[in-house]
Parts: structure tokens; C-alpha cells; sequence
């Protein structure tokens, strides 16, 4: 797993498809802290996960298996002091086959899981206080027998969600039906139909997300490269996206998820 982790009380490991194809990352927020607020950025994809709280004593108060997201616009995540989210990000093209859930019919919503094959053994594990990485673990053994079972089974929608990912978001639609030999239009109706989601739309939110992990490794971020690097026309045309997409300009983006902007004095919310 590479380790992604650049911000405060969040932490997060990108998995490799050799280990679980069909995920994109292990992620905890909130571990061993009371956890501050945190943006949420658009992305489109479902994540299985834990959440655990625990009172003013440390001792734990609940815990439930959950479904998170996609998340269709920027918001504020302001856990309750004492919460620990530990989740795994399912890739949306699989969302359906592994989890039951279609990514459409689950935008921005956060939903407990009813008792299952797949939801006890997790529930169970993370009740007896388990360290949060073996939590993860059993996230990633629950889904990995699933996600091989499906492996193989790949057409246009599923190619072409992989390559926008493998170019970080800046394949063009036209360029990704030449390349699978379909129609435009063929290729439009089954991403949405499998995603939920256009394919432009999609390559917008992966675009957003791999520029925002870019800048997150850099104290100070060279924005006129990173917008080359992204694709975008020129800096200013990268600003104006960043900013419909979210709401500020990179660089504001940037200090908030450093740890050093206004956001970190929002009050502690909930989930939803």
C-alpha cells in the first residue's frame, strides 16, 4: 500500500490492483484524536466503513457499518469529538456488484448497513475495540472474495472508468471510444448506466481529487506546474475549476487540508 497521508487526523493508503482490484484506498479519519473537520471534495465513489464512537471517558459508546457516499459537491465533515471512521473506497463501476448499491441511487447519503455475511464479522471485530488497522484489514478480507469473483468481467463502462483514473482524469471522451471501438454515444449511455455518472463529469471529479493529493505533498505548491501537469489550459482556468467544484481557490484549499485555515474552528456536527 502507498501511503497518502499528508493531513491532519486523516490518514490514507492507496491499495494496488494486485491486491484488491477494485478498490482504491484504505482511509481513517478521526484515529486517536478528537477528530477536527475535514472538506469533503467531490468524488463519485461508495466506501465501506466503520465508525466508532466513544464518550467522554474513552470507552466506546457504538459502532455501525457503514455505506459513505459518492459525494456529488463539496461539504464540511464535523465529526462529534470521539469519532473514528475506518472505510474502504470501493471503485464505482464495482459498487453495484460488490456492495448491492447503485453509486446514483447512494450520492451523498451515509447509510447503516443491516446485519449480513459481509457486515457481522466487522461489526463484531471492531465492538471488541480492535486496533483500527485490523479493522481494515477485515474490511479488505470481507471484499476482497467478491471483487475477484467479478474481476473478469470488464466492458466499455468499466475500461474506460480505469483509464480515466490511470490518466488521472484527462482522457477525452472521443479519445476513450476510439480506443474501445464504440460510439460515442454507446460508450456515454453505459457509463452512466453502470456509474450513474458521465464520463466527463467523472473525469472532472478524478482530476480534482489526483491534483488536491499532488498539491498535498508539497508545503508550498508550484500552481502554474501543477496546472500543466493537470491539463488545465493555464493557472487561471485551473483556479476557476478548483473554485466551481469547491468553493475556494486552490490555495485556500490547500492550507485548510494542511491544517492551518479557518475551517479547523468550525463546531464539532454529525454525519449526514
Amino acid at each position: 500500500m502507498e501511503d497518502l497521508s499528508r493531513r491532519p487526523d486523516y490518514q490514507e493508503w492507496r491499495l494496488h490492483a494486485s491486491q484488491a482490484p477494485g478498490l482504491d484506498a484504505l482511509w481513517m479519519h478521526g484515529v486517536g484524536v478528537a477528530p477536527r473537520p475535514h472538506r469533503m471534495p467531490p468524488h463519485w465513489q461508495i466506501s465501506l466503513g466503520v465508525e466508532r464512537k466513544r464518550d467522554r471517558h474513552g470507552a466506546l459508546a457504538s459502532v455501525h457499518v457503514l455505506a459513505i457516499g459518492p459525494v456529488e459537491s463539496s461539504y464540511v465533515y464535523a465529526p462529534q469529538a470521539g469519532t473514528e471512521l475506518i472505510a474502504l473506497r470501493v471503485e464505482p463501476e464495482r459498487a453495484t456488484d460488490v456492495l448491492g448499491l447503485h453509486p446514483r441511487e447512494h450520492r451523498n447519503l451515509i447509510s447503516q448497513l443491516a446485519p449480513s455475511s459481509l457486515v457481522d464479522p466487522i461489526r463484531r471485530l471492531a465492538e471488541a475495540d480492535a486496533a483500527p488497522h485490523l479493522v481494515g484489514g477485515a474490511l479488505l478480507n470481507a471484499l476482497r472474495p467478491r471483487l475477484h469473483e467479478i474481476a473478469t468481467a470488464r466492458h466499455a463502462a468499466h475500461l474506460a472508468a480505469s483509464w480515466l483514473r490511470e490518466s488521472e482524469g484527462q482522457m477525452r471522451v472521443d479519445s476513450l471510444a476510439v480506443r474501445l471501438g464504440v460510439a460515442e454515444r454507446t460508450l456515454r449511455r453505459q457509463f452512466v448506466d453502470t456509474l450513474g455518472v458521465s464520463p466527463k463529469m467523472y473525469a472532472g471529479m478524478v482530476r480534482l481529487n489526483a491534483l488536491l493529493h499532488a498539491a498535498d505533498g508539497q508545503d508550498d505548491p508550484d500552481w502554474a506546474d501543477l496546472a500543466v501537469r493537470f491539463g488545465f489550459a493555464d493557472q487561471a482556468h485551473m483556479v476557476r475549476s478548483v473554485a466551481q467544484m469547491i468553493g475556494l481557490t486552490p490555495s485556500r484549499l490547500h492550507r485548510e487540508r494542511r491544517g492551518v485555515a479557518e475551517i479547523f474552528n468550525t463546531p464539532p456536527g454529525s454525519l449526514g
